[in-house]
């Protein structure tokens, strides 16, 4: 494991971009489901900002496993080559919204996505 001093010496200069994903159904219903996509109108907010994330020169991609944040970061960044699916960085339990399904589910739909940091569970316990 690095040490905290160099792991700082190895991110100094990089700029690191939050992005927040585009409208999610559960944002406009008050019907929730487990790990909704994005609507009509996310779908579109994602293709309206592809261009500018294109410039932006990103070398890697971390990504929540939900299928929302999946959706909007394939959009803006698709065919990348280094995105990978990270549990810890994604919305807090409590929320069906917030339940995701399970990582072999996503892996077919999001086959561009390194899923190595999501094998054997994550905060819902062991996938099936």
């Amino acid at each position: 494991m690095q040490s905290v001093d160099n792991v700082r010496k190895e991110l100094a200069g990089k700029e690191i971009y939050i992005i927040r994903h585009a409208q999610g159904e559960h944002n406009v219903s008050s019907k929730f489901s487990f790990d909704p996509p994005l609507t009509t109108e996310g779908l579109k907010q994602v293709k309206s900002q592809h261009k500018l994330a294109t410039t932006l020169g990103v070398e890697c991609v971390i990504v929540s496993p939900l299928r929302r944040t999946l959706q909007t970061a394939d959009g803006l960044f698709p065919g990348h080559g280094n995105m990978i699916a990270f549990e810890h960085v994604r919305e807090v339990m409590g929320e069906t919204c917030n339940i995701r399904l399970p990582v072999a589910e996503a892996e077919k739909n999001f086959p561009g996505v390194d899923w190595r940091l999501m094998k054997g569970g994550g905060l819902e316990g062991p996938d099936r």
